[in-house]
């Protein structure tokens, strides 16, 4: 809320001086590109202008794989939205029990031990 609004939540809600409803509705429209929700991750973690300026430029190179320049290449792919928090902290989980099982195998971390 601070980021966005300049509001400090703790204070207001303490001093209530601001009306509960106008602070939810702050709350529910805090606007796509912010600390939030990039913390959150998905869609909305970017900005609506970062999302333009990825528009164009899947455009652009949608214009130019069809002007011929890249010949039989791939297709351009449109751009995806940024992984929610949850499937990054999946992913980092997979990715350190595999890098864990690796090193058992090697022998260079004892079974039962998850450093």
């Amino acid at each position: 809320m601070r980021a966005e609004y300049g509001i400090d939540l703790r204070e207001v809600l303490e001093t209530r001086s601001m009306p509960l409803q106008d602070l939810v509705d702050l709350v529910a429209w805090i606007p796509a590109g912010s600390a939030v929700w990039q913390s959150f991750g998905g869609p909305a973690a970017v900005s609506e202008a970062v999302a333009m300026l990825r528009a164009v430029d899947f455009s652009v190179r949608v214009l130019d794989y069809h002007a011929g320049r890249h010949g039989k290449g791939k297709k351009p792919e449109p751009p995806k939205p940024p992984a929610y928090a949850h499937e990054r902290r999946a992913r980092e989980e997979r990715a350190l029990r595999k890098a864990q099982s690796r090193l058992r195998m090697r022998g260079r971390i004892p079974r039962g031990r998850n450093t």
